[in-house]
Parts: structure tokens; sequence; C-alpha cells
């Protein structure tokens, strides 16, 4: 298996503040992984979370010792699951490189993710929630009139 992880700054609409730090902007990383050049290609996205100490460069470094100790040779979900388990692997790059790998043998195989998990397909839509960030009042005024709040089920 081809691995390959780049990264993807992200402007945000607006400073996402909460209790524990605030930013303007996200550096996440994209996995991507494929049999061979030009076939299937799977992607993930592992979002590094300081909560849990990670961070973009150390998501990288970790990738790079994954792929020293064999991750290409990896050939089935069960597989990668044992890897990862064998490895101290950050949860978002975990995730990041389990959805790729699914995403891959969906396309691989031409089958939905859902099906490739052996679940039922999804709704074609799902209500959710929205974690509102820290902001002043006269922030949210002219922020609650804005599309991007909409579609929410709640917001917290």
């Amino acid at each position: 298996m081809l691995w390959t992880i780049e990264t993807r700054e992200l402007q945000l609409r607006y400073t996402w503040k909460i209790s524990r730090n605030a930013s303007t902007a996200k550096t996440n990383l994209l996995v991507r992984v494929q049999q061979e050049a030009g076939g299937a290609v799977g992607w993930g996205e592992a979002a590094p979370n300081v909560r849990y100490g990670e961070s973009p460069e150390g998501l990288q470094a970790e990738f790079e010792q994954l792929v020293a100790k064999g991750l290409a040779y990896v050939t089935s979900l069960d597989e990668l699951t044992e890897f990862l388990e064998q490895h101290s692997v950050a949860h978002a790059l975990s995730f990041a490189l389990e959805s790729a790998y699914v995403h891959w043998q969906a396309a691989h195989t031409g089958q939905s993710v859902a099906a490739v998990l052996g679940l039922p397909e999804p709704a074609a839509s799902l209500l959710t929630a929205l974690t509102l960030p820290i902001m002043p009042p006269a922030t949210w005024q002219s922020l609650l009139g804005s599309r991007i709040w909409g579609g929410f089920l709640s917001l917290k």
C-alpha cells in the first residue's frame, strides 16, 4: 500500500475560542492510501487535538515512524487495527489511517463505506448539534443571522 500525508491549513470564519484555547486557523492532516499508482484512493483526515497533546508536527512524525515500521505491508482492516494496537498512535492519526483505509477499500471494491463496515446505509440527512465558541454578545448578534448556524438540531 502507498501511504502519504500532507498538511492543510484551514482558515476559520471566526475565532474559535473555548475554555482551553483560541484559534483563527487549524492545521489538519490528510492521509492518502492506494494500492498502486493510478488505482483506487482512500482519504482520511486527522484533526490534532491540543487536549490530548497532539500537534500537526507530532502526527507527521508518528506517521513517518509507522511507515518505517511497515505500514505499507498492511493488507486488511484487521491487520491495520492490529498494527495500530501494537504502536502508540495518537487518536487523530489512528482515525485518519482507519478512515483512509476504509474509504480505499470501498472505492477498490465498488461498495459504500457502510457496506464495507457491515452497517446499514445512513439516512439521507441527519440532524446534529454545534458547539458554540466563547464570543462577546455583540459578535453573536451579527453571527446568529448568518447561514453558518443553519441545519443544526441544537446549539451548545
